[in-house]
């Protein structure tokens, strides 16, 4: 099988988009750079190819600028406009370049903005494909194997960092909950002019205030681009989840995941370098297991009857005695025996 019959894979790595071929094992170090670069001044660095394959490869070279395409954090890529912004600011070596079975290339990348680049964040992607790029003419992204690395630039000046949590509320499963896990969703805003990694915990708490979970968010260091709202969700999860439907199947995962009444969700976070942005939201939400509760009450109800049944048995075993002590089946009123007649 040749390179080009291998798809495009694209992964998100650190939060942002990144692109990697998985299945053809060519890999790139690495596969993001956040650098700053002041302008009219070059940034230099060099970027490593792999060629993990046992085939010889061609690698072309392809530079476009991106941004986020909605709010769950995957890319944008621009490939059928002209190179402008980051895209245009940035060189790399000489291509195309040959690589062998199992060689490494070291690729010279630079950057280098105008005097006159707007202060901020700038974001570009730098792709190295199998196909050249006039085969993939008319901004379509060909067949074949495709890698790349991200770049985010900052460009000092007037630097705007701001942001806050949008909406912070409970997907997924919004009435009727009846198990874990559930999955807490935050929509932060970034309103600045650079990427922010918000950081934070939530902590859940039970209605008599004790916290039950402490969940870290954000654990992938995930980043909303300027001007743009990024969706990040924080799942709550306490053991297996047994696969299938079925009300068998509903309990054990009920049980696996029991949470009972009501709970509150408080979400912290921190973002910003130069800024410290700190914000907080929370929710309250009922959790009700109705299975577990219907098996353990229908356990509770049989262990009474049971229960009820060794009384009377019990009883009546006492009476019985008692009555064969005093040596007559009916006891008299005053306990001496049987009437005289």
């Amino acid at each position: 099988m040749s390179l080009k019959s291998l798809m495009v894979a694209v992964i998100v790595l650190g939060g942002l988009l990144v692109v990697a071929a998985n299945a053809s094992a060519l890999t790139i170090i690495p596969p993001s750079l956040e650098f700053e670069a002041p302008p009219g001044q070059t940034y230099e660095t060099t970027v490593k190819l792999f060629n993990e394959t046992d085939q010889a490869v061609t690698l072309y070279t392809e530079t476009t600028n991106f941004g986020a395409a909605g709010e769950s954090g995957r890319p944008s890529y621009r490939f059928d406009a002209d190179p402008e912004g980051l895209s245009s600011w940035v060189t790399v070596g000489d291509g195309p370049f040959e690589l062998g079975p199992g060689e490494r290339v070291n690729v010279p990348l630079k950057v280098t903005p105008p005097a006159d680049a707007e202060p901020g964040g700038h974001y570009a992607a730098v792709f190295f494909s199998d196909t050249p790029p006039t085969a993939a003419a008319g901004g379509t992204v060909s067949v074949g194997t495709k890698i790349g690395i991200l770049l985010l630039a900052r460009i000092p000046g007037e630097i705007v960092e701001s942001g806050s949590i949008k909406e912070f509320y409970l997907g997924d499963k919004t009435s009727g909950i009846n198990r874990l896990p559930v999955t807490f969703v935050t929509r932060f805003e970034n309103t600045g002019n650079l990427h922010l990694r918000p950081t934070g915990s939530i902590e859940v708490t039970n209605m008599l205030g004790r916290a039950v979970s402490t969940l870290e968010f954000n654990p992938a260091n995930g980043a909303t681009l300027p001007k743009t709202i990024r969706k990040y969700e924080t799942i709550w999860q306490k053991g297996d989840v047994v696969e299938g439907s079925g009300f068998w199947n509903e309990f054990a995962n009920e049980r696996n995941n029991l949470a009972i009444g009501k709970y509150t969700a408080t979400i912290t976070t921190d973002a910003g370098i130069e800024t410290t942005l700190t914000d907080s939201a929370s929710f309250t939400f009922w959790v009700f297991p109705w299975r577990v509760m219907l098996i353990w009450g229908v356990g509770i109800i049989i262990i009474l009857v049971i229960l009820w049944f060794l009384m009377r048995r019990y009883n009546k075993w006492i009476v019985a005695k008692a009555m064969r002590a005093q040596g007559s089946d009916r006891p008299t009123a005053s306990g001496s025996g049987k009437p005289k007649k």
